[in-house]
């Protein structure tokens, strides 16, 4: 479920066709023999369509909520024959909504990166808005490479990204078949729970690893204790409400808390989880206190009080619109965990929290092995992605991050990261601290944290680029929290205004000189009216950054 569906754009999943390559030598009776979908993709045929997968017959591209702006992802939704389902493919090779026609599918970043989100953009007849039809069903454009789902899991809300293509039916498109869609799946065989039941006394009453079907409506007031193996799936239309009053929509309960719990296809809303809580709650004050394996699949999770989710152990969170959580949307202590495929929007939009401490998109502590890949995360007063406290291992990779109130990313008294091949955009202009005139709200802002690697990102327009900030911050679990081995390369960065480099104010140059901290290969596009776009021991010039030995292989331009 996406918050704000844009219109869908009728790019539907059609499900493959399997072959045989033998044939038994006698031939079936004609009553045996079942007609398989047709499945044909055309480009350049000037007329309106829609487009399914051939996974999923029945799922069409869309653009949600019918919006037509610069940027608007693209998912897979139940086909509903609306306008937002329908694309015009020109003879130019661009796709348009036929109710925007001048908006174009797009490969953001126009890099033809593998993970680069698919939305719409105002057509600009550039390489990433021209796509050619394949014989084999493919959608192929920038650098030769696909358009494909990010999940072969069929849920409303999946996103697209530019992909290597690998002949995967996640990969192959329908505009032209002769046969309609089949009907929707049915929903997996459980115990059906409507709105006036309780759901946990239905959970007390059966054995672990029962699937609920929760039923369309809204249940009001419910709070879940799952056991081990239990599944929750949402019809559709079926809504959680707390009502401002009820604590948790899921928890975990006393030791031995369950693990391998799914939650899928809910909206849950209006709860009041407590005090670093979330309303799924399946982690603790740190990892003994987690769940394990959690799967938080397709929800919609807006309008509760603190956290959306609070992450436990090898949790999966995935395909999620979480959006106006009262404190975070995401956060949380775990190891192993994966975030994946959310959008993660307007976290602390009361701004009832101080940023200082904790509040915005995401804040992940003390974790080990986090991943966090592919999501949307915009508009969070506070920080996009934040690790903060001893986080080690993460890798930060393919997340579109736009028009945060402070830092994209921030990387904050942590150890060992990768933050790669992300589009990091606008961010920084909107610090309720107003902390303006130092190395704050970087687009990519690494704090008191050795070993980081930054590189395939592109930065536009934030209020600073990539900083590295040096105070006086103590030790960890892992060691000092200093600035040390943070390396910056192969990155393109656009500085209207501000700087990249690196700051301190502790008094001692090593952060400059002695700890390994390099820029290497990154290209800049930096207007002539910003006259200091570096730090290093201060404001400094293009020419006095590389008297630092700082990029030397690196380019600037206006």
């Amino acid at each position: 479920m996406n918050f704000l569906r844009v219109a869908s754009a009728i790019l539907l999943l059609a499900g493959a066709t399997a072959c045989a390559d033998t044939f038994p030598s006698t031939a079936p009776n004609q009553e045996d023999v079942v007609s398989a979908p047709e499945f044909i993709l055309t480009g350049g045929s000037g007329s309106a369509s829609p487009l399914r997968t051939r996974l999923f017959p029945d799922m069409c591209l869309d653009v949600p909520e019918s919006i037509y702006a610069n940027g608007r992802l693209l998912i897979s939704w139940s086909c509903n024959l609306g306008a937002n389902q329908q694309f015009l493919w020109k003879s130019t090779g661009e796709i348009v909504p036929s109710a925007k026609q001048t908006m174009c599918v797009d490969a953001y970043t126009g890099l033809g990166r593998d993970g680069d989100p698919i939305g719409i953009w105002a057509c600009n007849g550039g390489a990433n808005q021209r796509w050619t039809a394949t014989a084999a069903g493919e959608i192929k454009g920038i650098g030769g490479k696909c358009i494909g789902l990010t999940s072969a899991i069929r849920a409303n809300g999946t996103k697209l990204t530019l992909q290597t293509c690998n002949a995967s039916t996640t990969q192959k498109w329908d505009n032209g078949g002769t046969t309609p869609p089949p009907p929707p799946p049915p929903l997996p065989p459980g115990i059906a729970i409507t709105p006036s039941q309780s759901i946990q006394a239905l959970v007390n009453a059966n054995p672990a690893g029962t699937t609920f079907i929760l039923k369309a409506g809204t249940h009001l007031r419910r709070t879940v204790i799952p056991k081990t193996g239990d599944r929750f799936i949402g019809e559709p239309g079926a809504v959680l409400d707390g009502q401002g009053v009820t604590t948790f929509a899921f928890t975990k309960g006393n030791p031995p808390y369950p693990s391998n719990v799914t939650i899928r296809s809910l909206k849950i809303t209006g709860y009041a989880p407590a005090v670093q809580s979330g309303a799924i709650d399946a982690g603790g004050p740190n990892t003994s206190y987690g769940t394990s394996g959690w799967v938080i699949d397709n929800n919609e999770i807006s309008y509760n009080g603190e956290y959306g989710i609070r992450i436990g152990n090898t949790t999966q969170v995935t395909n999620n619109n979480v959006h106006h959580n009262k404190r975070l949307n995401i956060g949380g202590v775990g190891n192993n965990t994966i975030v994946a495929s959310n959008e993660i929007a307007f976290g602390n939009y009361l701004k009832a929290f101080g940023i200082n401490f904790e509040a915005g998109g995401t804040k992940f502590v003390a974790t080990n092995g986090l991943i966090l890949r592919n999501n949307y995360v915009h508009e969070n007063v506070g920080a996009g992605l934040w690790l903060d406290n001893d986080n080690i291992n993460a890798i930060i990779e393919g997340n579109r991050i736009d028009r945060n109130g402070t830092e994209g990313i921030q990387i904050e008294v942590s150890y060992k990261t990768t933050i790669r091949n992300n589009t990091i955009t606008n961010n920084g202009f909107a610090d309720p601290m107003n902390r303006y005139g130092w190395a704050w709200n970087a687009g990519v802002g690494v704090h008191g944290s050795p070993d980081v690697e930054v590189y395939g990102n592109t930065l536009v327009s934030n209020n600073m680029g990539i900083v590295g900030v040096q105070q006086n911050r103590g030790s960890g679990t892992y060691g000092p929290h200093i600035v040390q081995n943070l390396y910056v390369h192969d990155n393109t960065i656009t500085q209207t205004v501000g700087s990249s480099g690196a700051a301190q104010d502790v008094g001692s140059d090593a952060i400059f000189t002695s700890r390994n901290n390099r820029w290497v290969h990154n290209t800049y596009h930096v207007p002539s009216t910003n006259r200091t776009p570096f730090v290093w021991k201060g404001w400094t010039t293009w020419a006095l950054w590389r008297s630092y030995a700082q990029d030397l292989t690196g380019t600037l331009t206006p």
